[in-house]
Formats: structure tokens, sequence, C-alpha cells
């Protein structure tokens, strides 16, 4: 598994605490830097083949064809890339027009994320998205026409503003369109945003805890109406259109995160790159690698199995929790885990223990019982 950050935007949207820069001046020299980060990193994953690329920001979609070109040749040049692997790319509707999907499309890319978030004009201009719902049920067409059949989007729930009736539209909407996965995600209102600055000062109000739970109600039954799996607690797709990267992630596999601020994981230790372009692009130019790391102990890998599985549908399997962890951990997870099964918050079947669709509305209490505590 690859990730590539590509932290630029044409503008900030008032949730958004991810690092990124709407400053385009050092695109140039931000791609070759991540084109020397690929070359010298390139045994990080042992030389495996590379089954999913996922190449997302800020919004990639700013960046120029050639600056894709040069990528998707070096990517090829140092590394296997597995026959079928999925690559995905995060683009803005805006930006989406026939010309730059079909160069894609020619490049190998076989899946489109797209962050639409609303299907409401009025909700899309409160959030700063640059983007209309005509212009993105437009991109969406696009993207279909021009042969990339694998369509994921972003939609939030939860936003001010937003009622039960103008979610239910962008369901509708969303659900009607040739999508094959859907990512929506209940608002988190983060440190350091426009948004959050906006909450305290009383300018808007958040939406209360039951209309919430409302909303997320809603988008399951819809999204089972319409034929799609609830295979992770925030994600959606048509039979056979899972998301493959982000299931990686869940599964606990290696990755290699490439870019300011991107993280990399090889089972045993984590790092990530400093969030901050010129000293990112300081350091390759030096032949360093401007990033922090931390060895997990056992009890923190513990930790992110159990976070990890439970968010999917299939949850923890025993067996393996067992293989990995050894005998303490896994009487530690069965012991924790009673309370809730008779509560009926978790379910086993077979040999998993997974949510069940009320324990998805606490799952984060349960996750927090279940993890190791030194």
């Amino acid at each position: 598994m690859i990730y590539i950050h590509i932290p630029f935007c044409k503008s900030k949207c008032i949730y958004c605490a991810f690092y990124s820069v709407t400053q385009h001046s050092t695109i140039g020299l931000y791609i070759n830097s991540i084109i020397k980060e690929l070359e010298n990193r390139k045994s990080y994953l042992a030389k495996s083949p590379i089954k999913t690329i996922y190449i997302g920001g800020g919004t990639p979609s700013v960046i120029s064809i050639t600056n894709f070109k040069q990528i998707f040749n070096t990517l090829h040049k140092h590394y296997t890339i597995s026959e079928n692997a999925e690559i995905t790319i995060e683009c803005n509707p805006d930006d989406i027009n026939s010309t730059l999907i079909t160069e894609l499309h020619k490049l190998g890319v076989n899946r489109i994320s797209m962050g639409v978030q609303s299907f409401d004009d009025k909700i899309l201009q409160f959030i700063k998205r640059r983007h209309s719902a005509k212009q993105a049920i437009e991109a969406i067409h696009i993207v279909k026409q021009c042969g990339i059949n694998n369509i994921s989007i972003d939609l939030m729930f939860a936003l001010p503003y937003q009622t039960m009736e103008i979610w239910y539209n962008t369901l509708q909407t969303a659900f009607n369109l040739p999508i094959t996965h859907l990512s929506a995600y209940n608002l988190s209102i983060e440190n350091n945003t426009e948004l959050y600055k906006q909450i305290q000062n009383k300018i808007i109000c958040e939406i209360d805890d039951n209309t919430q739970l409302d909303m997320f109600k809603l988008l399951i039954k819809i999204a089972h109406q319409k034929g799609f799996n609830h295979y992770e607690i925030s994600n959606f797709c048509k039979e056979g259109f899972y998301s493959q990267h982000n299931s990686g992630y869940w599964n606990n596999s290696p990755y290699l995160g490439i870019g300011a601020a991107a993280h990399s994981y090889n089972l045993n230790t984590r790092s990530w790159n400093v969030s901050d372009i010129n000293k990112y692009c300081y350091g390759i130019a030096n032949n360093v690698l401007v990033s922090q790391k931390e060895i997990l102990t056992i009890y923190e890998q513990y930790n992110e199995f159990v976070f990890t599985s439970l968010r999917t549908a299939k949850g923890v399997n025993l067996s393996l929790l067992n293989e990995k962890f050894g005998a303490k951990l896994y009487n530690y997870f069965l012991k924790e885990a009673q309370q809730h099964i008779k509560n009926k918050l978790l379910t086993v079947n077979n040999n998993n223990i997974a949510l069940t669709l009320d324990g998805i509305f606490v799952s984060n209490d349960i996750m927090s019982d279940l993890c190791y505590v030194l």
C-alpha cells in the first residue's frame, strides 16, 4: 500500500483540520520532492508487490497531468505494481472534466474518490465548498462516461443548518447516481478550524446528539434499501466495490506514506513526515527525511488491532487475536467483551466478535473498554 499526500487546495473548508495549504507556488518543488522520497524509500515495503495506491490531500486534482505522469513514471520505475492494483485519486467536483479523467485513466487510475459532502447548495456555500450540487452530479457522470466505473463520494452529516429533510434529499440524490462506494462522516468539530471558532463564538450551534443519531440511522436504512453493504462504520459499497486501500488500514497492513504529513507503518514502527512543505522539501533536498517515529509496544499494537478491526463489519478475528498477541491479551479481550455481548452491543459470529447496530452508535465507548491500559 502506498499513500501519496498532495497538500494543496484552492481554498480551505471551514471544518478541515487536515494539513493543507492554499499557496501553490511550491507545487513543482513539492512534486520533485515526493518523487525523490519515492526513490529513496523503495525498500520500505520490502519490495512487496503494491496492491493499492491512493493519492489524497488536500486536493490532488489541482496538480497538472504532467505532475501525475511524473509520479506514475516513478512508481512504475521503482515499485512492482500488481496487475489488478486499486489506484485511487481524490478529486474535487469542480476540477473534474473529461480531459483530466481520460488522462488519469490512461495512467492506470481506476478509482475516483470525490469530496461532495452535500447535494444542498446552501450547505455547500456555508462550509465553503467550491462546487455546486449540479457540478457534483455532472462530475460523477463525467467520470463514469470516461471509463472509470469505481466511483466513491464523501458525504457529511450533522452539519449546522442541515435538517433531516436536507440529509434525506442528499442521500436520495447520492444513491440514484452511478456511484459504487459512499463514505459518510459525522461532523467532527476540530480545534483551530473556522467552524470551531464560529461555534465557540456562538455564531452557530452544533446539531444535537439525537438528531445526529437519527441521521446515521437514516443513512444505514437508505443504503441498505439501495443495495449497499455497510462494511465499515462510515463506509458503504456495492458488492465487490469495498475500498481495498482503506481496508488495508483496518486490516493492519503495512503502508508507505509519501509527502508532507504522510504516515507510514511497517507493523512495528509508525513514522510521520513533518507537516510543513518547506521543511519537508528542504530535508529531501539535503537527503534527510524530516520525520518522527515511534516503536509500538505489544499493547499499543493490540489496541490498534482491536480499534481498527471493530470498525469493520467482520469485527475482531479471535484466532488472529490469539495468534498475534498471546493468551494474556486474548483473555483480556474476551473478559472485557462479555458485558457488551450481554447487552447486545457486540455479537459473536463463528470466530469473530463484531459491533451490533446498537453497538455502532456507542462504538467509541466499547473500543475504549476493550483497549488495554497499563
